[in-house]
């Protein structure tokens, strides 16, 4: 039911049939993102709201986990979400702060006291099923939308950007890989599923996501004890580099004939050259964004407070970016809670794997690998620090250890 609920909401307030043409960033409509920023639209304020009702009733009566209140993660996160809620308290634009901090509320709740009623193995089927749902309504979209003559630099978007997809393609295929690991499901509908999330991934070119990917799956191998089975990780490893190799090469037809240099470049950057010396020209976003903070350092601009229309429209006449946030996890906190809500938000991280660490060791090797890959993957992608349904199956799983 929570994966009907969470599948249901976010596809109405992230996903969108015109995703394969628009994500580009050069056909973005800034008037409808000011639009979006200042004022929301109808659909993300009935969906968000119909998500806390539902999940409400699912869970009453009202859990109450003595234990859950004892164990550090509680405390970390708490403190976390509760300096982010204070920040209105000191926010340039108080409208904005409010506007926004409603909906991260309900996405960090909703997420939270879930994933401490479920338990962390429900946490994972949630999580495999809502993404499998995305990917499905994905490979839908893409096909009503197809185009006779792809093109050379095509990536799989689905209803989402394809880098949004590339987390969730990714997610899908941990949550499967370990529900085949575990005995959780059958061998057969486990490697079917997974493969179905490594296919994704690559299609995807994702840089970011590929590499967090490789990152979590090499500490999942890493920390499994002595004595166990690794096949499942090592197999998912494998899966990855060579599924992403093979579309980029498919796909990019990227050739090999410049020597070993250009070969190592095809594979780093996935055929996807451009901007790459600036991550996409995300080093000119921040150089823009982090001296604009640089007098509420410590404090930041307040929740949701820095994206005006000020800002929306400087960004665009300095940088030629349409864009909306900060295209990184800690940045997009750091500008809106100060050098506090990073700090916090790192003990937060810190202390998910710890705990992650400290469970039964197919549990915990698996929750550390995936909480690796989200953070890996926030370095460069702001998912984590916004409402959407990557904040909530982080909060989820955060919500999962908090039960022990």
């Amino acid at each position: 039911m929570f994966a009907a609920v969470f599948a249901a909401a976010f596809m109405a307030i992230d996903h969108r049939l015109n995703a394969p043409y628009t994500w580009r960033s050069g056909l973005a409509n800034f008037a409808t993102i000011k639009q979006q920023m200042l004022h929301g639209t109808p659909q993300r304020r009935i969906a968000f709201v119909l998500l806390f009702i539902v999940s409400f009733l699912l869970l009453w009566p009202p859990p109450l986990r003595s234990e859950a209140r004892l164990m550090p993660i509680v405390g970390v996160t708490a403190a976390w979400l509760g300096w982010e809620a204070s920040s209105i308290l000191w926010s340039t634009n108080m409208f904005l702060s409010l506007q926004c901090l409603v909906s991260w509320i309900i996405t960090a709740g909703v997420g939270f006291v879930t994933g401490a009623e479920v338990g962390a193995d429900q946490c994972v089927i949630i999580i495999a099923l809502v993404c499998s749902a995305f990917l499905i309504a994905g490979i839908g979209n893409e096909l009503l939308n197809s185009r006779r003559n792809r093109q050379a630099d095509y990536r799989f978007a689905g209803t989402l950007h394809p880098n949004h997809q590339a987390l969730s393609c990714a997610m899908l295929a941990f949550s499967f890989c370990w529900l085949g690991s575990a005995g959780r499901m059958s061998v057969e509908i486990a490697t079917v599923c997974t493969a179905a999330g490594i296919v994704g991934l690559g299609l995807t070119r994702s840089r970011t996501a590929f590499w967090a990917a490789e990152t979590a799956t090499v500490t999942w191998i890493a920390i499994t004890p002595p004595g166990s089975s690794r096949i499942w990780p090592v197999g998912l490893a494998v899966g990855i580099f060579v599924t992403g190799f093979a579309v980029n090469r498919l796909i990019s037809k990227a050739s090999t004939e410049g020597g070993r240099s250009r070969l190592v470049s095809t594979l780093v950057l996935l055929g996807r050259n451009r901007h790459a010396n600036t991550l996409n020209r995300r080093t000119l976003l921040w150089k823009q964004v982090i001296p604009d903070t640089a007098r509420n350092w410590i404090l930041g601009h307040g929740f949701g407070a820095f994206w005006d229309v000020r800002r929306l429209e400087s960004i665009r006449a300095k940088t030629g970016m349409i864009v909306c946030s900060c295209h990184s996890t800690p940045v997009e906190i750091f500008v809106r809670s100060g050098v506090i809500g990073a700090a916090l938000f790192a003990a937060t991280s810190l202390v998910a794997i710890v705990a992650a660490l400290g469970l039964h060791a197919a549990a915990g090797t698996f929750l550390v690998s995936i909480f690796v890959f989200m953070f890996a993957d926030g370095i460069l992608e702001s998912f984590l620090a916004v409402p959407s349904f990557n904040s909530c199956f982080l909060f989820l799983l955060l919500g999962a250890l908090a039960a022990g």
